[in-house]
């Protein structure tokens, strides 16, 4: 039997890896957005769209992959398992896809529509050019109206009739108008958007006042959502693949497997359904993710521990010293400072030049310039979000300069 790898297990595992890796890039993206706003205002409107969107397109991501681990470890176990060949003879009216594929079929069209608006906000803070403004508001309105006219599609498939989505093939050819003709002309519109919003910000990299080398650079930082078109592009096959009740009727074998395993070809489709939601997700938060994923970012973290403890160091040994250089009251001794009849005063005998200064003096003018070191560090050793420094230099340096007289 073909395609063997889907199975209870695989489905578990592949869930809950895809749900922790899903929450910990968002929550990474949050944290580092949150750090680089500078109004309270800003985390809602204006440069954080993007992220209110990936934190939106969390939940329902969530929900679908929570369905599929559930569905492994149900009472039923229904999801991965494959169907005997007990049901050769009446598997289309004897075999359900339960509930939980219903849950499924909801859920995406809210979760990829997040996680498209998430994609084209993140392009709109970036590039300011009125021809891109207005090209990325198309998109924006198309991604919303293919986002809901989907969602309460799937809900009214079957009209009022709701239990028939989760009834037999044949109770859904019966009572569903299309059938699952939906579920293939979504994937295909799917895939479609992926890719227009893939290629949609590379012509305008290629007008930016940087060097070739830079926009090549970029051009891969937004390729990352290519991930996104290649999980949409495969579930899109597999769902061709799976065809319509009526035709399999006519088929020995649907990807590998026998007709008769419903199970297992619905368990299919919804596998790849929740790794491309998942991995969308993920790779919508990669470009935001730049100072977690740099090894010069991480080079600056330990640069900047070395510089705290080297400065920690002095400071403790000032205090020291100052501690051994002081009398009972807690202040620097006047006789510790001169001997003799000599100014008390340490620029009175570097000014005569007459008498030299003494240990006491020398320890004294060490240890002001040690506090003096000190006091500069901690000025002057301030660390910055190397994300938000790189962001703020990209859209001052090139951004700006190039869409002069094209912003909105």
């Amino acid at each position: 039997m073909g395609y063997t790898y889907i199975n209870v297990d695989s489905c578990f595992g592949a869930g809950v890896a895809l749900l922790i890796l899903s929450a910990l890039a968002v929550a990474f993206r949050i944290t580092l957005r949150w750090r680089s706003a500078s109004k309270t205002a800003d985390i809602i409107w204006s440069k954080h769209l993007d992220d209110l969107f990936c934190l939106l397109a969390l939940i329902p991501t969530i929900g679908t992959t929570v369905v599929l681990i559930y569905g492994t470890r149900s009472m039923l176990c229904i999801l991965g398992s494959h169907n005997d060949a007990s049901h050769i003879g009446d598997w289309i009216t004897s075999t359900t896809p339960t509930l939980l594929v219903y849950i499924i079929f909801i859920m995406q069209p809210l979760a990829l529509g997040f996680i498209k608006l998430a994609f084209l906000f993140f392009y709109r803070r970036i590039f300011i050019f009125r021809g891109f403004q207005i090209i990325s508001l198309i998109f924006i309105i198309i991604t919303i109206g293919w986002m809901l006219a989907f969602f309460f599609g799937f809900i009214f498939d079957c009209r009022l009739n709701f239990s028939a989505n989760w009834g037999s093939l044949a109770s859904i050819g019966e009572n569903c108008p299309f059938g699952f003709l939906p579920t293939i002309i979504f994937t295909v519109i799917d895939a479609f958007f992926d890719l227009c919003i893939l290629i949609l910000p590379l012509p305008w990299i290629w007008v930016l006042q940087m060097p070739t080398v830079r926009k090549i650079q970029l051009c891969g930082v937004f390729l990352l959502g290519g991930f996104a078109v290649g999980a949409a592009t495969l579930r899109m096959v597999i769902c061709i693949k799976q065809n319509t009740p009526s035709n399999a009727t006519d088929m020995e074998t649907i990807m590998g497997m026998p007709t008769y395993d419903i199970i297992g070809i619905t368990s299919h489709g919804l596998f790849w359904t929740v790794v491309e939601v998942n991995v969308a997700l993920i790779a919508c938060c990669l470009p935001t993710l730049r100072p977690l994923l740099s090894m010069a970012a991480f080079g600056t973290v330990i640069s900047s521990f070395g510089s705290f403890l080297q400065a920690m160091g002095s400071r403790l040994g000032s205090q020291k010293g100052t501690q051994n250089s002081s009398n009972g009251t807690g202040k620097f001794s006047k006789m510790s400072v001169t001997t003799g009849g000599s100014s008390p005063s340490r620029a009175g005998f570097q000014k005569s030049g007459a008498i030299s200064p003494t240990p006491s003096a020398i320890r004294l003018v060490e240890m002001e310039r040690k506090t003096g070191e000190v006091h500069v560090a901690r000025e002057v050793h301030v660390v910055h979000d190397p994300y938000e420094l790189e962001e703020d230099a990209d859209e001052k340096k090139y951004l700006s300069n190039s869409s002069s007289g094209y912003a909105v």
